[in-house]
């Protein structure tokens, strides 16, 4: 038989390393999933306002109501919800368990399940990075948008996706500038302009984001308005922003069939690198959109895949080398 024409890849016998089916995508979600909703509930930041999360939702919720549909929708009232609901059928340690089990789970079983084919061996690391596993550990809130999003932008149903697209800002609010960069792509694609054109269209995009986020997000009434400023580039290192710029050549050099392919994650990074030195949060925008960018680097091809995979590996451990420096971050 023709070794060539099998339609797996065997690298080592036994294991198939092609596209992953869902049941052991499943297996591996649930297990990634179990391992850190079993982590000691308070060795982390802010798990004392998640707990009360469960039983004081429905109050912030009715002070939001007061504010007036502006000040419902800019503060995350599906979160709300999904919180109260919780806080009635659990105990408040449970509900903030199971928020993480089931987050973590949605998030790995969607990126285990859509890698690229021989790509989900190279996606557990990625399961690994410290800015992601952050998301179910001290920022339960964005971890839980990130579940929705990836769910609906995986969809097989139009309806579904674009369902779950639209709920997750009311979950956590970047996802309103995720689904406003997810727009100006569109838009930059539909009219088939070329490469430089959609990047100077999202540099012109997160400059206005840099502008104006802030002090439209204080005219909606956001909880977030009072706690993030403008930057003026005193504060970050910079070792973020050279890390992803390499990433963003190797897409750009890749060519224009993976930019025009994965737009929102070439998007995301132009996005992130314009606001870089500007916004304090231009990070959690950032996140938001981490896994479609390294889910397309995965599509790589010849030593553009290699030099991605080194520089992504290389990342993770980097982030925990920090971590175990300053365990105070976690």
């Amino acid at each position: 038989m023709n070794q060539s024409s099998s339609p797996s890849v065997t690298l080592i016998e036994g294991v198939n390393w092609g596209k992953l089916s869902a049941l052991p995508a499943f297996m591996l979600a649930v297990a990634y999933g179990g391992v850190l909703a079993s982590l000691p509930l308070l060795a982390f930041q802010d798990r004392a306002n998640y707990l009360n999360y469960a039983t004081d939702s429905l109050v912030l919720l009715g002070k939001n109501v007061i504010n007036g549909p502006v000040a419902v929708l800019a503060n995350e009232p599906v979160w709300l919800l999904v919180n109260w609901a919780l806080g009635v059928l659990f105990t408040p340690a449970h509900a903030v368990r199971l928020l993480i089990f089931t987050s973590a789970l949605v998030m790995a079983f969607e990126v285990l399940r859509h890698a690229p084919s021989k790509g989900w061996a190279w996606a557990l690391p990625f399961l690994l990075m410290p800015q992601l596993l952050d998301n179910y550990t001290t920022h339960l809130r964005e971890g839980c948008g990130l579940s929705i999003f990836l769910a609906g932008w995986f969809s097989e149903s139009r309806y579904r996706k674009y369902l779950l697209l639209v709920l997750s800002p009311l979950v956590h609010s970047s996802y309103f500038v995720v689904l406003a960069l997810y727009l100006v792509v569109g838009v930059t694609k539909r009219l088939r302009l070329a490469n430089d054109v959609q990047v100077a269209a999202i540099v012109t995009f997160g400059a206005a984001m840099s502008v104006g986020l802030v002090w439209l997000g204080s005219i909606l009434g956001a909880r977030q308005a009072s706690e993030y400023q403008y930057l003026g580039g005193a504060t970050v290192s910079g070792l973020g922003f050279v890390f992803w710029l390499a990433v963003l050549l190797i897409f750009l050099i890749e060519g224009s069939s993976l930019v025009r392919k994965h737009a929102l994650a070439v998007g995301a990074l132009v996005f992130y690198l314009t606001t870089y030195f500007f916004l304090q949060f231009t990070g959690r925008i950032f996140e938001a959109m981490l896994l479609l960018v390294l889910l397309a680097g995965l599509e790589l091809t010849s030593w553009r895949k290699f030099a991605f995979v080194g520089l992504t590996i290389s990342w993770v451990l980097f982030g925990w080398m920090v971590l175990a420096a300053n365990p105070t971050m976690i």
